[in-house]
């Protein structure tokens, strides 16, 4: 029973995992830490189950309750308070299509499929081990890190020149993504009335001009800096449509230097990783002589 239930909550996870990727290819970092997450989300959301909450969408046999979705915000890392109701709702969407899909893969006999129960049963544990390590290393390692605005400062200071000269035009972008045209088109005005801390804004960074989509680069090129690019509308393998509102926060020309908050982000990421390296290499080194182990036999290499 309990490897039945392993098997329910990990299938329909795999499901969402290609359904979200499918519409992010072009946010690979972003990808490789929200898989992580999502795989965590969901078995938290499916060993709970609904919490009694009004549903948010229903059907037969499927229901996402405002609680599910705070507690699935929540394991992404995702504020509820300044998520956009359209990624919301992208979110529960998504949801609802693993859940009707994982249901027709059980109608089809999939998951009865004794090379697939096999196959799931080989990967289930290896999947369970890695989060509880991944949970670990949060615990042993990532919580241990801590970078003051001071080091970032002094970081920025040391290397602006050597790491954060622009080598050619460059542009620091925010976005907003919409499904809805009128959306999309009244926060461009808003944006641009410098109407401030407009919620939902995904910061980019510094973008090399050249590496922009021909269908923003005269944009971004003659927009000025604090103001929005009119909505791009893009649409995915699926068919969906989407607007995309883009903001200059600074452009700068070959040898100008980039802004301190537009680095902050990767300059913060960059002295966590040095520092969690040597966390880690500390406490592996520690671990081996707990566990008294030795060095690699090579010879069975």
């Amino acid at each position: 029973m309990l490897f039945k239930k392993l098997i329910d909550i990990i299938t329909p996870v795999f499901y969402f995992i290609l359904r979200i990727g499918g519409m992010m290819m072009k946010h690979i970092k972003v990808i490789a830490a929200a898989v992580v997450l999502v795989l965590a989300a969901a078995v938290v959301i499916m060993v709970q189950g609904h919490k009694g909450n009004e549903s948010l969408i229903s059907g037969k046999g499927i229901s996402v309750t405002h609680s599910d979705l705070e507690s699935l915000l929540s394991d992404l890392g995702m504020d509820p308070e300044t998520t956009s109701d359209d990624a919301k709702m992208r979110l529960v969407n998504d949801w609802v299509f693993q859940e009707m899909l994982y249901k027709e893969a059980k109608k089809a006999g999939i998951p009865a499929n004794k090379e697939i129960r096999a196959e799931i049963k080989r990967k289930t544990y290896s999947f369970m081990r890695n989060l509880v390590v991944m949970e670990a290393i949060k615990h042993f390692v990532n919580d241990k890190v801590t970078v003051s605005d001071e080091e970032i400062s002094r970081y920025y200071e040391n290397m602006k020149r050597k790491n954060f000269t622009a080598g050619e035009a460059m542009a620091w972008l925010g976005v907003y993504h919409f499904t809805q045209k009128d959306e999309a088109l009244s926060l461009f005005g808003r944006l641009n009335a410098d109407v401030q801390g407009v919620p939902g804004e995904i910061d980019l960074g510094y973008i090399k001009i050249s590496d922009l989509d021909i269908n923003i680069r005269d944009e971004v090129i003659s927009t000025p800096s604090g103001k929005a690019v009119k909505p791009v509308k893009y649409i995915d393998t699926t068919g969906g449509e989407y607007y995309y509102v883009f903001t200059v926060k600074d452009k700068l020309w070959k040898n100008d230097i980039m802004a301190l908050d537009g680095v902050r982000k990767m300059i913060h990421a960059h002295i966590s990783n040095i520092k969690a390296a040597e966390v880690t290499e500390e406490l592996m080194a520690d671990l081996k002589v707990k566990y008294n182990i030795g060095g690699i036999n090579k010879g069975l290499l």
